[in-house]
């Protein structure tokens, strides 16, 4: 089953775009890492998918700040159109709920 939910669906000025979009990635950097904090603590676990996830979470950050960055304070605006799709799958009886491979790919 799929169902698609509208995140953000609006058009912004450049100042009010870059609050939006890097808070939005910051929220997502601050729950992986501490997803794999947790893991670390509770399982000794260091789970290199969920850092690599933080990594490119980090170069999607620093490209969208280049970007607002050489704008130049120029009038324009940004129609951003960012939507949630989810895949509902059959839990594989081998699979454990919740693992540390599920969050990185969050």
């Amino acid at each position: 089953m799929k169902k698609n939910i509208p995140l953000i669906r609006n058009t912004y000025d450049a100042k009010e775009a870059r609050i939006v979009l890097l808070q939005l990635l910051n929220d997502k950097i601050k729950f992986l890492g501490q997803r794999k904090f947790g893991q670390f603590v509770r399982a000794g676990i260091d789970d290199e998918k969920i850092e690599q996830r933080i990594q490119e979470l980090h170069e999607s950050r620093k490209e969208l700040i280049q970007l607002f960055d050489s704008l130049n304070d120029k009038e324009v605006e940004f129609e951003i159109d960012c939507p949630i799709n989810i895949t509902i799958l059959e839990k594989s009886a081998k699979k454990e709920s919740g693992s540390v491979h599920d969050l990185a790919k969050a």
